[in-house]
């Protein structure tokens, strides 16, 4: 039987995701924050670009959801409050 919570490969991430050309940067980040993956022993910078990466996907497909522009009168819901 396949374990599902397994992880896949990682050649199988790599080739499914191949990850964007990266550059080296100087960042302040809060000390609780990084106490907090360090603990964890995660790659402190894998798990920024993760996050930082998930937050702008899903705000920007919020805001393609959202768009007023989009919104064509007559429709039957009405477009959602300007913010």
């Amino acid at each position: 039987m396949v374990d599902v919570l397994e992880r896949p490969s990682a050649e199988f991430e790599i080739a499914a995701a191949p990850q964007p050309p990266q550059r080296d940067v100087t960042l302040s980040i809060d000390v609780d924050l990084l106490d907090r993956l360090t603990e964890r022993n995660l790659d402190a910078a894998e798990e920024i670009n993760g996050l930082l990466r998930f937050y702008l996907d899903t705000t920007e497909a919020k805001a393609r959801e959202f768009d007023l522009d989009a919104w064509e009168p007559g429709e039957m819901q009405e477009p959602p409050p300007a913010p």
